[in-house]
């Protein structure tokens, strides 16, 4: 690593600097940024694992208007429910029907696929009054205009 702040001379006009330190800061500023492709991957990712938090949490409190607002209108539910509708349905009886539930994620994997779609891998502790399990979870997202959203989920128990 470069110890960029080292080689600052503060209060000097750029003319007064040694020409040296101009070229080693240009140099440092320019290996430490990313291309541009990649910043734009990190913030997606960003926002990727802040949205999967932010659905733990609305299921686990049991917010059935805000944990169903992360599914896109395109979700493939399951075939056992014949509609969406159906689908919303009973996850909203699930939700309002606990006592109370529990939702710890770990070992978050975000693969991009592109710049629109993003699966999203993670080990999920699920534990309610009326159920328990633990699976692995990948939850397949689309971006929607600026918004991702779930489009399709699947668990295999570990």
């Amino acid at each position: 690593a470069t110890d960029v702040g080292s080689e600052q001379q503060v209060g000097t006009r750029p003319s007064d600097r040694p020409a040296q330190t101009t070229t080693n800061l240009e140099s440092a500023i320019e290996s430490a940024s990313p291309p541009v492709n990649t910043s734009i991957k990190d913030v997606d990712q960003a926002r990727i694992a802040t949205l999967v938090e932010s659905w733990r949490s609305a299921w686990a409190d049991q917010n059935a208007d805000a944990y169903l607002s992360f599914y896109g209108s395109t979700f493939k539910f399951s075939t056992r429910y014949k509609t969406h509708s159906a689908w919303e349905k009973s996850r909203r009886g699930t939700l309002a029907r606990a006592s109370f539930i529990e939702v710890v994620t770990q070992d978050l994997d975000i693969n991009m696929e592109g710049d629109d779609r993003a699966q999203v891998t993670f080990r999920q502790m699920y534990r309610s009054d009326r159920f328990q399990d633990l699976v692995r979870k990948t939850l397949t997202l689309q971006k929607v205009d600026t918004a991702w959203r779930i489009v399709q989920e699947t668990s295999v128990e570990i």
